[in-house]
Order: structure tokens, then sequence, then C-alpha cells
């Protein structure tokens, strides 16, 4: 194979994998992250699970916030209506405000 064949496809290599990422990211973007929907809501289960082990709160809503680049997650008790409050993590599952004051208490 010559030097220019070898160019020409290394080029046409190069064009895909950008034009593969392309897609990916247009696709991830139009879809709304859900990847990172269902990490973050898997990561606030846990959250809730490990800091409020005691009670009965479940993940009401989720929506995506474009500001925080991240997901703001309500959750409210079944047994009490009156708590309601919300959490907010990243996309990969970190939390976006540890030390948030209006928390509940554990």
């Amino acid at each position: 194979m010559t030097i220019r064949k070898r160019v020409w496809k290394l080029l046409a290599i190069v064009l895909a994998c950008v034009l593969l990422w392309g897609l990916i990211y247009l696709t991830n973007e139009i879809t709304g992250y859900p990847f990172g929907y269902f990490t973050a809501k898997h990561a606030a289960s846990e959250y809730l699970e490990e800091t409020y082990p005691n009670k009965d709160y479940k993940i009401d809503h989720v929506e995506r916030l474009l500001k925080l680049g991240g997901f703001s997650l309500d959750v409210v008790s079944p047994s009490d209506p009156s708590v309601h409050f919300s959490l907010h993590f990243y996309c990969d599952g970190t939390n976006a405000e540890p030390d948030n004051p209006e928390l509940p208490a554990p």
C-alpha cells in the first residue's frame, strides 16, 4: 500500500470517529442525558438510604438543570405529605449541594 492510500485511510478513520462522536453528543443533548439521568437517580437513592435510613422518602420527579449541568430530584414522603425537598446531583452522580441547610435533619 502506498503512503498516499495510508494517509487517506487514516483520514477516513479519523473523520468517521469525529462524526460518530458528534452523533453521540447530539443524541445525548436531544434525549436529555439518559445515562446521567439514571446515574443521578441511583446516586440520590443511595444518598437517601444512607442519610435517612429510617425514613420512607421516595424520588417523585427528576428534572434536568442546564445551568447546573445535572439534575434536580424532588423527594417526597408517602407517610407524611408535608415533607418534600429537592436534591441536586451532577450527571456523574456526585452531589451538587452536599451541605444544603434546607434538607431535613437525619
